[in-house]
């Protein structure tokens, strides 16, 4: 039999299934158009709700399908496809979501240009906790097991039908969510863009036409598979700073981060098609790790032309201490360009960026953005300091993660004192030091082996490294204990509005002791989500008046909880917070260190000030990992009721153990414990789904996360 025939006879089958199953709902549940459940007006739009007006309802709906199933990753264990009218036009597409995991067809027996009618619930989820934005997408149950008040029937009608084109839109039309949001789950397409940047976090890029800036993401399988196997830094080959072309298709998605609203997701680097290929630069080294003022440092690059051509020219630009800059002319050996910058005097910082440009005048430059940071060094004569590790002249940009170490990648040895504890480990295996109370001054450091106390003076060699934008010391290779310091570092004073997230001062402040004064609880849920109101994380957003910046509960001896009940309101005021600088989710945020030594003075909103002891758990809970999907490692949390023997473990989908992370006795209290992909010999695991389990006396728990490599 062909495959045609094999093909029809399959709808035959399933359309006999779902339609046996959808017996009588057409009459309780009428056909809807996808722009009727997706339609929002404007006046909502402008508020930035994006819900739909059927949000929690039962409804039935027809359309194209324009994805295969798990085209787009649409949360663990699940497969969906993204559903289009048949006519297009505006509000016209949306996601089919398989709701039940368990199911072992799923709908993996969709394929593009089939007719389906879905009879499932809407509902709205949050793109991110930094996002107000919501996707709307209908959930559909295949399995034998059915939620009585959440029906769900999949029915193909016919296939090879014709799929609607992208629309041709331009950057402006998705700048805001009033403009854009009537796009979302479409295919679009977009000419004359240029590349600012390929080196965005997470396989992202920016581009601009002549009307505003859009952001490529890997949300579709093909690209995801694309750019998986491209070297670090250069990604979306050719396709290099300053590159031409047209976006042919990409899906609009809701997105988070560069105060964008959506994201544009290509099928294939074949929808980026180029209109210029200049130079792309890429593997810039400096000879020398460490820079005394009696050394010349030899830059180099290697600069290649796509597409035929040649480099005509290839400079290093670069300043010293912020003056003006100076350019110099790179000669090659094969693809290889290398120049010296000349010694310069102890105590002064060098900034540069490499450009070039080929034989047909296309031009590019690395860093992408030179606005946003450049490659630089110190020059030091003597032995480094934290601050010189810790030291950026670039701060946090709303593009970039924080400023770089100029470090990175080099083993240092560097003295403070130990500004948290160890007994028990206050911040999952890590412990920072610092060397005075000041800017730049601490630095967390990554060891579980060795374990010093609070207020001791010790001196580390480890090798800097940037840790999802958080400079730490990790891979420990010597340790010394100088035993109590004479004095201990005091926390350093500053404003909330010092520290919020965005600002281009709050870099200095990471890893440092700090402390806020005369502080009101502003935000009581700043990660809630939109759809369910519910996610905190264990933080509080709080201000002295001169803006909002998060509290924490990263500390092993502070244990707020993800969920009710809440330790705080808006409104309560501190009278004392003092903690460590972190970053961490996009976020700048204070993580105080003991809940009654660094938490003082509370006054509950309309009573007397009085101390507010933190609240033990009332309930066993095992949440949700976050990130999810994770690469390299992701945050498990979990609530322990009474106090007893815990085993936390991940195990494969072949019930295979993976990795112990807790195994022993736990008292009551709310925990923590990251997993970074390893098994329990210390080797890395394939990429694909596991179920982490939590048992602790009765109460068994599973949940599933993703690692995607």
């Amino acid at each position: 039999m062909s495959k045609k025939c094999l093909r029809i006879a399959a709808f035959v089958l399933f359309g006999i299934f779902t339609i046996a199953a959808a017996d009588g709902q057409e009459l309780r549940y009428p056909l809807k158009t996808i722009r009727e459940l997706n339609e929002v007006p404007l006046d909502s739009l402008l508020r930035g709700n994006d819900n739909s007006p059927f949000n929690g309802d039962t409804v039935r709906v027809a359309g194209i399908a324009i994805t295969a199933p798990g085209e787009a990753f649409s949360g663990t264990g699940t497969v969906s496809f993204y559903l289009q009218d048949i006519g297009g036009g505006p509000w016209s597409a949306m996601l089919v979501r398989q709701a039940d995991a368990t199911d072992p067809t799923g709908v993996t027996g969709i394929q593009i240009g089939d007719s389906v009618v879905v009879l499932g619930w809407i509902d709205d989820f949050a793109n991110s906790s930094l996002s107000p934005s919501s996707s709307t997408q209908i959930n559909i149950l295949l399995s034998s097991f059915q939620d009585p008040d959440k029906l769900g029937v999949l029915q193909i009608v016919s296939a090879n039908n014709p799929v609607p084109a992208p629309v041709l839109v331009t950057a402006d039309s998705l700048s805001t969510l009033a403009k854009g949001e009537k796009w979302e789950g479409m295919f679009v397409a977009i000419n004359d863009l240029t590349v600012v940047n390929t080196a965005l976090p997470s396989n992202q890029m920016s581009a601009q036409d002549n009307s505003g800036t859009i952001i490529l993401d890997d949300h579709l399988d093909g690209i995801f598979q694309y750019l998986s196997g491209q070297p670090t830094g250069q990604k979306w080959q050719p396709f290099a700073t300053g590159a031409k072309f047209n976006l042919k298709q990409a899906l609009i998605r809701g997105y988070f981060l560069q105060n964008l609203p959506f994201s544009l997701n290509p099928r294939a680097i074949g929808d980026l098609q180029a209109l210029s290929k200049p130079p792309v630069i890429s593997n810039v080294k400096r000879a020398k790790n460490f820079i005394t003022s009696s050394d010349a440092v030899e830059v180099e690059a290697k600069i290649l032309v796509p597409g035929g051509g040649t480099v005509k020219r290839a400079e290093l630009v670069y300043s010293v201490n912020g003056t003006a800059y100076k350019a110099l002319s790179m000669t090659s050996a094969d693809s290889i360009y290398k120049t010296q910058v000349s010694a310069q005097s102890n105590g002064v910082y060098v900034k540069y960026y490499i450009k070039a440009q080929n034989s047909f005048g296309d031009s590019t430059y690395v860093p992408a953005d030179t606005t946003l940071g450049m490659y630089f060094y110190l020059v030091r004569d003597g032995a480094l300091t934290i601050k010189d590790v810790q030291w950026t002249p670039f701060g946090f940009g709303t593009t970039l993660a924080t400023g770089p170490s100029s470090y990175e990648g080099i083993e240092v040895t560097v003295s403070g004192v130990v500004t948290t504890s160890t007994d028990p480990y206050h911040f999952s295996g890590s412990y920072f030091m610092q060397t005075s109370a000041g800017p730049w001054e601490g630095i967390q450091v990554a060891d579980n082996v060795n374990k010093p106390n609070l207020g001791d003076s010790v001196t580390v060699t480890a090798t800097v490294r940037e840790n999802f934008g958080m400079t730490r010391l990790a891979t420990v290779t010597k340790f010394t204990n100088h035993g109590a310091a004479k004095k201990p570092v005091l926390p350093l004073r500053i404003r909330t509005g010092d520290f919020r997230t965005n600002s281009r001062a709050a870099e200095q402040y990471e890893d440092v002791l700090i402390k806020f004064e005369n502080v009101a609880i502003s935000n009581q849920k700043p990660d809630a989500e939109r759809a369910v109101n519910r996610s905190r994380f264990g933080e509080y957003e709080i201000s002295d008046g001169s803006g909002g910046v998060r509290m924490n509960d990263e500390s092993a001896l502070i244990r707020w909880g993800d969920e009710l009940p809440y330790v705080f309101s808006a409104g309560d005021s501190i009278k004392t917070v003092v903690g460590i600088g972190f970053y961490s989710f996009s976020n700048f945020k204070i993580e105080p260190r003991d809940s009654t030594l660094d938490v003082i003075g509370i006054k509950r909103a309309g009573t007397a000030v009085k101390e507010q002891p933190g609240l033990a758990p009332v309930a066993y809970t095992l949440a949700q990992n976050y990130p999810n999907p994770f690469n390299p490692e992701t945050t498990i949390r979990y609530q322990i009721a009474k106090s007893g023997a815990v085993e936390l473990s991940i195990y494969n989908m072949l019930g295979q153990k993976v990795r112990t992370l807790v195994s022993g006795q736990q008292t009551v209290g709310s925990y923590t414990r990251i997993w970074d992909g390893r098994d329990d010999y210390g080797r890395s695991v394939a990429s694909g789904i596991y179920l982490y389990q939590l048992t602790a006396g009765t109460f068994r728990e599973v949940k599933k996360l993703v690692l995607m490599r």
